[in-house]
């Protein structure tokens, strides 16, 4: 089954708790935001922002299956069944709604790290989310003693 028969199996995927369509989960923020502006300027104003996603190689523990699709949870379901997997969808989502704009944005992947914070922000790629590049990480001395 292709995501366009399971949009259409599911019909309030877009209002689940994440979603920018009315209904669904009754979230303050989804509104507040919106009221704001439109969804096109909500994606024209994240497009902006410097975003850095970081997920671990080895999350993919299953926390949603095929039976979701078919109930309540379809609209997780359709986000993915992992957290990896999750993440590299919703990126490339990014890709169809804001283009070539997302030039501030990128993926950083932990590897052989699962769901683990603390190991993940200690990785080349967590070091590089918090810190930047390593080239950028070069930190004088603040002591004023000579380093060899």
């Amino acid at each position: 089954m292709d995501e366009d028969d399971l949009r259409l199996g599911c019909p309030l995927y877009d209002s689940w708790e994440h979603g920018l369509s009315p209904g669904g989960v009754s979230l303050q923020y989804n509104y507040d935001t919106l009221l704001a502006g439109s969804a096109t300027a909500l994606a024209d104003r994240y497009a902006k922002r410097d975003v850095t996603y970081v997920v671990g190689e080895l999350d993919t523990e299953l926390i949603a299956s095929e039976e979701d699709l078919d109930g309540q949870w379809c609209a997780g379901a359709l986000q993915g069944f992992t957290r990896y997997d999750r993440l590299m969808r919703y990126y490339e989502s990014l890709t169809q709604v804001l283009g070539g704009r997302k030039n501030a944005q990128r993926v950083l992947v932990g590897e052989g790290i699962g769901h683990d914070g603390p190991r993940m922000l200690q990785t080349e790629s967590g070091l590089e989310a918090v810190f930047g590049s390593p080239d950028d990480r070069y930190c004088p001395n603040a002591a004023g003693v000579e380093v060899e």
